[in-house]
Formats: structure tokens, sequence, C-alpha cells
């Protein structure tokens, strides 16, 4: 797991911060998002904790998040609003 540091809409690409200690960000880029970073479940901002996979790019040989997951909504906010829904 990480946290979402950068974002480049633009350019379609960020780094994650997934190690306490290590001062070198991960790479990734918006296709290995779902839904290509387009859509609800594509879109990440900084700050977002994902999970992902790291894997050595072909191209370059640096490593880079794979298979990247958003963790936005943690059980307690479903929780919580399952509860404010069955209220109403």
């Amino acid at each position: 797991r990480g946290v979402v540091k950068m974002v480049n809409n633009e350019r379609r690409f960020g780094f994650i911060k997934y190690k306490e200690k290590s001062s070198k960000d991960l790479f990734f880029h918006f296709s290995n998002l779902p839904e290509g970073g387009r859509g609800v479940m594509g879109a990440v901002s900084e700050g977002d904790e994902i999970s992902f996979v790291v894997e050595t790019d072909r191209k370059n040989g640096k490593k880079m998040a794979t298979k990247i997951k958003k963790h936005s909504w943690s059980s307690s906010s479903i929780s919580s609003s399952a509860t404010t829904n069955e209220d109403s």
C-alpha cells in the first residue's frame, strides 16, 4: 500500500509514496489504473490510499506500480452510510 503523492492529469502519470523510510517515490501511469484513470473507479487524487503491484518496466528497467486499486472507501465509512440510510 501507498499514498498518491503527485498526479499529472495532462500527461497521465503520477508518483506514489510507498515506503516510510525510502526517499524514492514509485512511478505509475494511468494505463495501470482501473478504467485507464477515467471514471469514478479510475480517478485518483493526491492523498488517496492505494494498493498496487511493483513491477519492472521493460522499456527502462525501472520499478513502477501496476494493477492499482484505490482504497478511498473504508469499511467504517460504508457502514456509517448504511446506518444513515436505514434511519431515513
